[in-house]
């Protein structure tokens, strides 16, 4: 047994190639260290609320923010074990990406070796410079590249579970996702592809909402989100529809681009 997995390991890395191997660990030794930051700025809010969810308070309700809820239970899980556990719930959030781009790229017939590129180097090269460290961004954007890789690969459960994972973590990300999840679901149809997708995603998010509703928790988020919502809207009255949406994706542009 342990010879096979040898065996296969090594024919892996044949494929993936020296070269390959190289560029992802010295870009991983870039990454790694990058994710280490201060606790200021959006980062302490985001800390702030994570410590007063382990001293009791209620989210939403006795303490607010407007990130999603699966963001703060994760970071909140990551402050009970060290003071460095936020680190790794960043870690965790880019290795996710790079499982997902790896995977997604596997999924559209690319060779080992590119998926493990896109996949280990360019997909983490890329959030990093425009993301935030320490936002919901980096497990949202994972679990967005595992949803559409699972739908490629036709595992539609297992893409309702991603689908409804990103909701929770990161809801302004979830239209995107969805739209290309039932993309890949029309493309070639059958109910039962789609009650796969409705059980996964449907059960994914009971249960937290469930858990929501035990700490009095989900109706004050779904304030926070109509709150968001009308806050996104700003401008709408004005200038008019269209003149909104060009003005959101002007700030959108020029906040990447800094």
């Amino acid at each position: 047994m342990s010879f096979m997995l040898r065996s296969r390991t090594m024919r892996w890395l044949d494929e993936v190639g020296p070269l390959t191997v190289l560029l992802s660990v010295v870009a991983w030794l870039f990454f790694l260290p990058s994710l280490l930051g201060p606790v200021a700025g959006d980062y302490g809010v985001f800390t702030s609320v994570a410590e007063r969810l382990l001293a009791g308070d209620s989210l939403y309700a006795g303490v607010w923010d407007n990130k999603d809820p699966l963001y703060f239970y994760l970071l909140a899980g990551s402050r009970v074990f060290a003071p460095w556990g936020p680190w790794l719930l960043e870690v965790f959030g880019l290795v996710l990406v790079a499982v997902g781009a790896v995977s997604l790229s596997r999924a559209w017939g690319l060779s080992w070796r590119v998926s493990v590129l896109i996949g280990t180097v360019c997909a983490p090269f890329i959030l990093t410079g425009v993301a935030d460290v320490a936002s919901p961004a980096y497990p949202g954007s994972g679990f967005g590249l595992l949803a559409i890789a699972v739908a490629a690969r036709a595992k539609w459960v297992w893409a309702g579970i991603f689908v409804a994972l990103v909701l929770l973590m990161k809801v302004t990300l979830f239209p995107v996702v969805a739209a290309i999840v039932v993309t890949l679901l029309a493309w070639k149809w059958q109910w039962r592809n789609f009650a796969r997708l409705a059980v996964g995603f449907s059960v994914a998010t009971l249960l937290p909402v469930m858990f929501m509703a035990l700490r009095s928790e989900f109706v004050p988020y779904l304030n926070s989100l109509l709150l968001n919502f009308s806050y996104a809207q700003e401008g709408a009255s004005s200038t008019g529809r269209i003149g909104a949406i060009a003005e959101h994706l002007e700030r959108s542009l020029i906040v990447g681009y800094l």
